[in-house]
């Protein structure tokens, strides 16, 4: 027992064992983050961010020495390399791969990494309007209609939580069906998605009269 406490307390065991999880890990990390996904179990956790290491440890092979025993780096250009090794590019090959499936999910190639429309609306499609802002008018389950804008403080919950919904301005629905005025005082509207029977999504701020 205490030569294996040893061997996890010596320098280069360490840096062995970041070279071989520390990639995986922040590859994995920044994936969770750039798209809805449901919770994964410890070992299937465990399994990808081994699976990510490896591929990013086999890129770097013949430049870089992988061994069981790391010396430590005993100079700024070979820190700066490690550094670089360990999370610089594990993080810019996430972010390339979570690129390029989405270039190839909207030509229709591959199936959308996103799993809900709505979380398509909220993450992406709101992502890509010019003012990053759009109007909503909701038609709840007893018929009524509220309407609102999704801007900042907005926020919607994303895949595998359950889906809430919070608009930062709450409008009135004039007799035409549209954005009347502005209720005064609000500071939101909260509600869930079982609520909700129908979804509108207009540009923010709405077009003037004769555009």
């Amino acid at each position: 027992m205490a030569e294996f406490l040893k061997a996890l307390t010596d320098p280069g065991a360490v840096t062995a064992i970041l070279l071989f999880v520390l990639p995986g890990f922040v590859a994995f990390k920044l994936d969770q983050q750039l798209r809805p996904q449901e919770v994964r179990t410890p070992v299937d956790s465990l399994i990808e961010i081994i699976a990510y290491s490896l591929i990013n440890d086999l890129l770097w092979s013949p430049l870089y020495g992988f061994s069981l025993q790391q010396p430590m780096p005993d100079s700024i250009s070979k820190w700066f390399l490690r550094v670089f090794v360990l999370i610089v590019s594990p993080a810019v090959l996430t972010l390339l791969y979570a690129r390029g499936v989405d270039l190839l999910a909207n030509r229709g190639v591959m199936p959308s990494p996103i799993a809900k429309p709505w979380d398509h609306i909220f993450q992406r499609v709101v992502k890509r309007v010019a003012t990053r802002q759009m109007g909503v008018i909701l038609t709840l389950q007893d018929g009524r209609r509220v309407a609102g804008v999704f801007r900042p403080p907005a926020f919607a919950s994303s895949f595998p939580a359950d889906e809430q919904l919070y608009l930062a301005e709450v409008w009135v629905v004039d007799d035409d069906g549209g954005f009347g005025k502005r209720v005064a005082g609000s500071l939101g509207l909260l509600i869930d998605a079982d609520d909700i029977l129908l979804m509108e999504f207009f540009t923010w701020p709405l077009p003037t009269t004769g555009d």
